[in-house]
């Protein structure tokens, strides 16, 4: 009866049913075949490791984010940088933590460095004032004062063989190619 139920030949000696593996709950009739159990033993685990990563994510981030607040050294910056790097690689730490945690490691690692060459530098002193007077000067522009040249209108005084117009004004001698063009100071 169980040949022709499982669609096997019951006249063929080596035509059986397959006789599979399978648990009984006691008290039920629920059965659990081996891919059942087999998901279940690797199923739960990896699910209760994953819920225990996102539940303690936030809590483990701030530690670490302490932990780099309170390195004296670079050194010890790298130390808690390999520690969170190992929580990222069993995702204890979501990404985008662990890009934060970099970004402090790295802000904390330049104070570090330039500590580290303020100290190499022989008779340091501590900047109290600093003076950009001379930085300022240099980078000044010359801006001609407003009012200081001729008129475009104002007629010239000569006009040279090369068609240039000469004017003198407020003391200062001033030229322009054509009778409507701007006047510019001659510095010569």
């Amino acid at each position: 009866a169980d040949e022709g139920r499982e669609g096997t030949d019951p006249l063929d000696p080596n035509d059986t049913p397959v006789d599979s593996f399978e648990i009984v709950i006691p008290g039920t009739e629920i059965g659990l075949g081996a891919w059942d159990l087999i998901g279940m033993f690797g199923g739960i685990p990896v699910f209760s490791w994953i819920l225990f990563g996102f539940v303690t994510r936030n809590k483990r981030c701030s530690r670490y984010e302490d932990l780099l607040e309170e390195a004296q050294s670079r050194d010890e910056l790298e130390q808690v940088a390999l520690k969170w790097e190992y929580s990222l690689m069993l995702r204890l730490l979501g990404p985008h933590q662990g890009i934060r945690l970099e970004r402090i490691r790295s802000e904390l690692d330049d104070k570090f460095e330039n500590a580290e060459n303020l100290m190499a530098v022989e008779e340091f002193e501590p900047m109290t004032e600093v003076d950009q007077t001379p930085i300022v000067e240099a980078q000044e522009k010359d801006i001609p004062e407003i009012g200081s040249s001729p008129s475009i209108r104002a007629e010239a005084d000569q006009i040279d063989e090369n068609g240039y117009s000469w004017l003198m004004h407020e003391g200062k001698q001033w030229y322009r190619t054509n009778s409507e063009s701007h006047w510019f100071e001659f510095e010569g």
